[in-house]
């Protein structure tokens, strides 16, 4: 048996907008600033960063560019602290914000390698300290979803921090909105997977979730699984901050550039909101995630795990941590954050070698990350805003989809180098295109088709049941990257053609296999 399908995505995101938010919540996932492609191949000119930071009223800022693979230049620039005058360096940390996010999530993709739960587990037979009321829903909620902003909490946004006099609430109380707690219960309010609302609270349980199952405390357990392994030497999850490290520290300033009266929020949540750190050390975890995707990392986590990071989930735009989208021609991941008095973002290329970190110390940040990687954009442009090539072809069979491959994509080469393993997109695209199928929903940023030929195809994969592995077989002569599917009732072979021309997967080959 062979099954033909055009799938994925034409859609072009170029940017993307957030509601304003008030200065009292706003430790929020601002995801990535797609209105600028980025790149630099040498640091940006002094003057012209002063002059960015004078007009948006923000005391300074920090960057690290990845390009080939590596950390092409770090620079800082401004005053750590608008009263002292203290410089920024490559080594001063800022609040991360919700780029605390996908950093945790790594340790809890680690506790599912090392057999301590599923992702797909119920959280409620994970957690010891605090259980979730189910409130009369139905459906389990588990890692992958709280992780993925799918689990149904209504917590809403973010957190707004504690000054650094204040006392700290406990988990319990965190949870379920008891003083000394500024925010409200973390419950659900929708059935898990039905809709993707972004939700703070629901990574606070998935913290707790991992707490409990290690023994540990969340901090120790990151710097130990995580930012260790990973050589974060700038970099800590501890709330309150060392009071061995509060010299390197940025403070908070408001958004007209005036020093607050704390020099900083402390935020007991740590996985959502509560990562210090520097540019450099976020853009070593960016390289980590884009060598193991190409074979090459995997000192925390194996590629097969990591792909959990980067393969959204079926409904929204997250994976476990991560956001993803395509924009221009390109696919990528990377997340935003916002704190008070602290505004950040990190972004990289699933395949391409590039990213980037930048952090900064006022509430006016986001739109000098803006500015900024626009400059960037000038030196060395990213693919996310290359128009595609002319066509001068259509897909009407897929004799036409693997000649077009086999003339623009040859065989397994790349630039004339032999591959040996699949496309970093591949199976992100694939688990994608099953989780859509068995949904029932077409893909939003996949490209449209009938209506019939989808729910024809979606009956016949939700018959196949629960999706249980995937897994990479080969690259076939044509260059289409070949893997192994496993479900409930049976196992397929199912090829995925390569990118065409204008950003398009033109197909994909399924066959069932004893």
């Amino acid at each position: 048996m062979q099954c033909v399908e055009t799938i994925m995505s034409n859609r072009r995101v170029m940017s993307v907008s957030f509601a304003k938010t008030s200065r009292a919540v706003i430790a929020v996932g601002i995801m990535f600033c797609f209105a600028a492609p980025l790149h630099a191949s040498e640091p940006l000119d002094v003057a012209e960063v002063q002059k960015l930071l004078d007009k948006y009223k923000v005391p300074g800022v920090s960057i690290a560019v990845i390009k080939d693979f590596k950390i092409s230049w770090a620079k800082g620039y401004g005053v750590a602290d608008k009263e002292s005058g203290t410089p920024v360096t490559t080594e001063t940390m800022f609040q991360a914000a919700s780029i605390s996010k996908p950093v945790a999530a790594m340790a809890s993709v680690k506790a599912v390698e090392k057999g301590l739960f599923g992702l797909d587990q119920d959280v409620n037979t994970i957690l010891k300290t605090w259980k979730l009321p189910m409130d009369g829903f139905s459906k389990a909620v588990t890692p992958r979803m709280l992780m993925s902003h799918t689990s149904g909490m209504g917590d809403g946004f973010g957190f707004p921090g504690y000054g650094v006099a204040v006392g700290l609430p406990n988990y319990v109380q965190m949870m379920d909105g008891l003083p000394p707690s500024n925010r409200r219960k973390i419950r659900l309010e929708r059935e898990p997977m039905t809709a993707s609302e972004y939700s703070g609270g629901a990574v606070l349980m998935q913290e707790l979730a991992l707490t409990d199952a290690v023994g540990k405390p969340f901090p120790e357990i990151m710097q130990e699984w995580v930012l260790g392994p990973l050589g974060m030497t700038n970099s800590t999850f501890a709330q309150p901050l060392p009071l061995g490290r509060e010299a390197q520290a940025a403070r908070a300033h408001d958004r007209n550039g005036k020093r607050s009266a704390d020099p900083w929020h402390v935020y007991p949540e740590h996985a959502p909101a509560g990562l210090w750190t520097t540019p450099t050390d976020l853009a070593k975890f960016l390289l980590e995630v884009q060598h193991t995707l190409h074979g090459q990392g995997g000192k925390v986590i194996k590629r097969e795990s990591l792909l959990e990071m980067v393969s959204p989930v079926g409904v929204g735009d997250f994976a476990v941590g991560f956001g993803v989208r395509r924009a221009g021609q390109g696919w990528y991941f990377g997340h935003g954050g916002s704190n008070w008095g602290f505004q950040s973002n990190m972004i990289a290329h699933f395949s391409k070698g590039y990213g980037v970190a930048v952090m900064t110390n006022g509430d006016s940040g986001g739109r000098l990350i803006q500015d900024l990687l626009n400059k960037i954009q000038k030196a060395d442009s990213w693919d996310m805003n290359d128009q595609p090539p002319p066509r001068g072809y259509g897909p009407e069979s897929v004799a036409t989809s693997q000649s077009t491959i086999a003339k623009n994509q040859p065989s397994a080469s790349v630039a004339g180098t032999q591959r040996t393993s699949p496309s970093p997109e591949s199976e992100p695209m694939l688990r994608r295109r099953i989780a859509a199928l068995q949904k029932g929903e077409p893909d939003s940023q996949a490209t449209p088709e009938p209506q019939d030929k989808f729910a024809e195809t979606s009956r016949a994969i939700q018959a196949l049941g629960a999706l249980k592995s995937v897994t990479f077989k080969e690259i076939n002569q044509q260059g289409w990257d070949v893997f192994i599917v496993e479900f409930a009732t049976s196992r397929w072979e199912w090829a995925m053609a390569p990118l065409s021309p204008d950003g398009k997967v033109i197909g994909s080959l399924r066959r069932k296999i004893p």
